[in-house]
């Protein structure tokens, strides 16, 4: 077992498909698995422990984590980034933001479907017309769907077009 000290820089935490919550802590750059308690230091806080490995995994060594005591939190240095530096990815928030998104848009599309189906889509003759008609409708389905699971405003790529014929409220003339 190797003993680490350092800063904690974070506390993500995993809810894993089981339903159960799992905890890690990175330090100096490096993540390592706590478990499905809480760890009992914060972010900013100097911590030692013992690592053990769990095949490729490295977790904290049960009842060895210990905040240094005497020593004041500090800011997380800029340790380097386990994920990539893309705006949607990194914490939680921002991936169950994207996933919430694909999911409205998915939505939105079978809805379209399903409407086309039942003859409740307008029916432009004009190839381009039908098409940009079906993306104005699935856009705005997407919002509406986005915005009743999230209760935020989905903002669409531009380029978006309004369908002639769709009201305001949602309903044909």
């Amino acid at each position: 077992m190797n003993q680490v000290t350092g800063v904690v820089s974070d506390i993500p935490v995993l809810n894993t498909k089981t339903g159960k919550t799992m905890y890690s802590i990175v330090v100096n750059g490096e993540k390592f698995g706590v478990g499905m308690y809480a760890p009992k230091c914060a972010v900013g806080d100097t911590v030692t422990f013992q690592v053990s490995m769990n095949g490729q995994y490295k977790n904290v060594e049960n009842k060895t984590l210990v905040v240094q005591a005497g020593v004041p939190r500090q800011a997380p240095s800029a340790a380097p980034s386990l994920t990539s530096a893309s705006a949607n990815s990194g914490t939680f928030d921002n991936r169950q933001d994207t996933i919430s998104k694909q999911a409205a848009l998915n939505t939105a599309i079978a809805f379209a479907k399903l409407a086309h189906e039942a003859g409740a889509l307008p029916s432009p003759t004009k190839v381009k017309d039908k098409l940009e008609a079906l993306d104005a409708i699935v856009k705005q389905y997407a919002r509406d769907f986005y915005q009743f699971s999230t209760g935020k405003t989905l903002e669409v790529p531009a380029g978006d077009k309004a369908v002639a014929g769709l009201e305001d409220d949602g309903e044909w003339k």
